[in-house]
């Protein structure tokens, strides 16, 4: 072929990620998930966690989770993880609607997550009392849920607005996790830059007036030669 190839054309040996995908072994893959049993036994075969943990970009994305969501938080999380899928199923949401009273749902049940609720305070003591849930709960695998001192709410939203306030709090600077480049206070930080504004501006009229006496020396009329002196 030729030296350098047409604009925006790929080269011919790079592939993109969907095309490494192998659906014969994604579809196995979902086959052997969606068994309770061998998920729940460790009775999987061998191949598959070779596939999903050495050869991951084999399997599409929702295989990837799914194997992960299903083996990677111990037996409890993977009981309720079925009980989940089993309960947004179309089969089992046409049976609640079809049961008129608690005894005719029949549908089978594999087991719901044990639940635990923490009262934090809200503010400043977020981080201190966050710490200690943490260090209280963070070995367990009961359900967390985390309601707030002298307030009546609580449920899934309540602990979501937990999460995102703690994650706010540890981007403070005074936490001393991360490194600032504006290190001073305000004041100085302003100061700091009206120096630099100085100093650029003081900088750009040294190089236009030296620019301007260039121009206007190569400008100036040159020198005229002397006239030759008549014979005598």
């Amino acid at each position: 072929g030729g030296g350098g190839g047409g604009g925006g054309e790929a080269h011919p040996l790079l592939l993109l990620p969907d095309e490494l995908v192998n659906d014969k072994i994604a579809n196995k893959l979902r086959q052997q998930l969606a068994d309770p049993v061998a998920v729940t036994t460790g009775a999987m075969p061998d191949w598959c966690s070779e596939v999903a943990t050495k050869f991951p970009v084999v399997l599409p994305l929702d295989v990837r989770f799914s194997f992960f969501s299903l083996t990677a938080f111990g037996l409890d999380r993977t009981v309720a993880s079925f009980q989940t899928q089993h309960d947004r199923s179309p089969s089992r949401v046409r049976q609640r609607l079809n049961a008129r009273t608690r005894e005719e749902d029949v549908g089978g049940s594999l087991g719901h997550l044990r639940q635990e609720r923490a009262a934090v305070k809200r503010g400043e003591g977020l981080l201190e009392s966050a710490t200690e849930v943490m260090r209280t709960h963070a070995a367990r695998k009961a359900q967390l849920e985390v309601t707030f001192e002298g307030e009546e709410g609580h449920g899934s939203g309540v602990t979501n607005e937990f999460y995102s306030l703690v994650s706010e709090a540890l981007q403070g600077r005074d936490v001393g996790m991360w490194l600032c480049d504006d290190v001073g206070s305000d004041d100085s930080s302003s100061a700091k830059k009206a120096a630099q504004q100085a100093a650029f501006t003081a900088s750009h009229k040294a190089q236009t007036s030296h620019k301007l006496s260039v121009v206007s020396s190569g400008l100036s009329s040159p020198t005229r030669p002397p006239k030759p002196s008549q014979e005598a």
